[in-house]
């Protein structure tokens, strides 16, 4: 088999894969597309862009706490589905806030997480739920540290 025969493979399962992910705080997969080298994943549309703009960029400052509650707890949920409630565990391996979509009511929606890993390299100590859960602590530490700051 080539290696681009291979790469197609690999993203058709992936995108096998997430297709068949569902939970109110991930992004749907609505479509993708293979065109040459290309490989375009279409999501749902998220109105309120990343979390990351709230924290950092042009809306910094914006969240109350009410709702950077429930963006972390909404977090925590889709983290947790991926790890334990799917079928298969999927780590995420880039939990930051670029990749927290919020939609018309601010609710957390993880994007790309088409980070499945096979059982046997997982436990193997590769790599594990761990580097989710403490990229999740510092997601965490930006959304209330920046918070704390910005009401000062």
């Amino acid at each position: 088999m080539g290696k681009s025969s291979k790469m197609e493979d690999d993203f058709e399962g992936e995108v096998k894969l997430i297709s068949n992910v569902h939970h109110r705080n991930l992004v749907r997969l609505l479509g993708c597309c293979i065109k040459g080298r290309e490989r375009i994943l279409v999501y749902e549309y998220m109105a309120n862009s990343s979390l990351d703009k709230f924290i950092f960029g042009s809306r910094r400052g914006s969240l109350n706490w009410k709702q950077r509650y429930h963006i972390i707890l909404g977090t925590a949920r889709g983290l947790a589905y991926l790890h334990e409630e799917f079928h298969v565990s999927i780590i995420h391996r880039d939990i930051k806030t670029a990749n927290i979509l919020l939609d018309d009511d601010l609710q957390p929606k993880i994007a790309d997480f088409g980070g499945y890993t096979a059982p046997e390299y997982a436990m193997h100590g590769q790599l594990s739920e761990k580097a989710d859960t403490y990229s999740y602590g510092i997601v965490v530490l930006e959304i209330m540290i920046l918070f704390v700051c910005h009401c000062m």
